[in-house]
C-alpha cells in the first residue's frame, strides 16, 4: 500500500538516486567535480525540490512528493546514523 503511495520507480525515481547517494556518502558531486558536503535536512530538501520541480504540477504529485519528504523526514535518521563518513 505505501509504495502504491511512493513508489521509488515512479515519480520519485531521480531524486531518489541523488538523494540516496546524498544519504549513503554525505555528499553531492557538483558540475566542477568538487564535492559539496550536506546534511540530512538538505539532502531531504534536494529530495522534495527536485520532485516538486518535475512532478508538482498536480495535487496528487504533490500529495505524493509530500508523503515522501515527511517519510525521509521522521525516519531517514536510521541511515544516516548508520553510513560511513567518506
Amino acid at each position: 500500500a505505501f509504495w502504491n503511495i511512493v513508489s521509488p520507480t515512479g515519480l520519485l525515481f531521480l531524486p531518489a538516486i541523488v538523494h540516496d547517494f546524498a544519504y549513503q556518502n554525505g555528499y553531492l558531486l557538483l558540475k566542477d567535480g568538487s564535492k559539496r558536503k550536506l546534511d540530512r535536512a538538505l539532502a531531504d530538501k534536494i529530495l522534495r525540490n527536485m520532485a516538486l520541480e518535475l512532478h508538482g504540477q498536480t495535487f496528487r504529485g504533490r500529495m505524493r512528493i509530500g508523503v515522501a519528504y515527511y517519510s525521509v523526514r521522521s525516519s531517514g535518521w536510521i541511515v544516516w546514523r548508520n553510513r560511513k563518513e567518506k
